[in-house]
């Protein structure tokens, strides 16, 4: 059931993308297909509270190994070139996590959070400055975050399993993401790009259970605990023009 509900609203995301992307292809001087990969950090306050808070309560005393650090996006792109300024759809893959464990000879006890968001994003990107190798844009991102949120907790002692619990709950972001890009063309298809910019979330729902789009929105709405993706992102890409 689980599985069902983000399948529909991945496909419900993807024909709209699908429709805007025909679009702008119609009116484009030039088209760009690209990838970025980059580095970003997540503020994700409430989670990193709630888990400190939760582990002083717990008898075992384990300690926080990693605490949702900075961690690695993938972002493959198309852009529309229309003179001074370019229109384009991004979809974005983001991950980050948090590990508490104790372990000695006899066991092991673990606790382990693991967030993962999906953001397909529209961009506008104005040329500030161009000669013929060097380009340089600024552009904004305007995008939703679904991201999923994987729970497990595992005690072992002396190979004997005393519990072994998961849960999984999903939530929905608006954000914004302003940034600077330059881009350097090797020749007249590719291009070698790096960008910093800020990511903003401009809207956050609480998590809930999976469940299509519709419901989420109709009984979740601003409650319950929020992830906060805000931080810097930093990327290194490239282009191809068709």
């Amino acid at each position: 059931m689980e599985t069902w509900c983000v399948m529909k609203n991945m496909k419900m995301i993807s024909t709209c993308l699908f429709v805007l992307m025909s679009t702008f292809q119609l009116l484009a001087q030039e088209t760009r297909i690209g990838f970025e990969t980059g580095i970003g950090n997540y503020q994700m306050t409430e989670l990193k509270s709630i888990m400190t808070n939760s582990l002083s309560e717990n008898s075992l005393q384990p300690q926080i190994v990693t605490n949702f650090p900075a961690y690695l996006f993938f972002s493959p792109s198309i852009t529309f070139c229309q003179g001074k300024s370019n229109w384009g759809f991004n979809f974005t893959l983001f991950s980050t996590g948090a590990r508490a464990s104790i372990r000695d000879n006899s066991g092991e006890y673990r606790y382990d959070n693991e967030v993962v968001g999906y953001a397909p994003a529209l961009f506008k990107a104005f040329n500030l400055y161009e000669n013929k190798k060097l380009s340089l844009f600024l552009r904004a991102d305007l995008g939703m975050m679904y991201s999923t949120l994987n729970l497990s907790e595992i005690f072992v002692v002396n190979d004997v399993e005393y519990f072994n619990e998961s849960d999984e709950a999903m939530s929905l972001n608006f954000f914004i993401k302003p940034c600077l890009k330059s881009s350097y063309r090797i020749n007249n298809k590719f291009s070698l790009d790096i960008s910093a910019g800020y990511h903003f979330d401009i809207w956050r729902g609480g998590l809930s259970e999976p469940t299509d789009l519709k419901t989420y929105f109709k009984y979740v709405k601003d409650n319950g605990t929020k992830l906060q993706w805000n931080g810097i992102r930093i990327g290194l890409g490239c282009t191809y023009v068709l």
